[in-house]
């Protein structure tokens, strides 16, 4: 084969200077910049417990 057939049926994406290209992997921010942040939501403080640390829930279910 000469150099002309070899190159035409080598793989068409093999870049020719011979460098790496970065893989770069896609996250939500990506695909939503402007999404809300909803870490507030996650956080476990007495201040988003709205009933008295006394509550018994159990029996607050049972008067139901």
């Amino acid at each position: 084969m000469t150099n002309d057939m070899q190159a035409a049926s080598g793989c068409p994406f093999h870049q020719k200077d011979g460098g790496q290209t970065s893989l770069a992997s896609t996250n939500n921010s990506d695909w939503w910049p402007n999404a809300l942040n909803l870490d507030i939501l996650s956080q476990h403080d007495k201040k988003t417990n709205p009933m008295d640390p006394d509550f018994d829930y159990a029996a607050a279910f049972k008067s139901l």
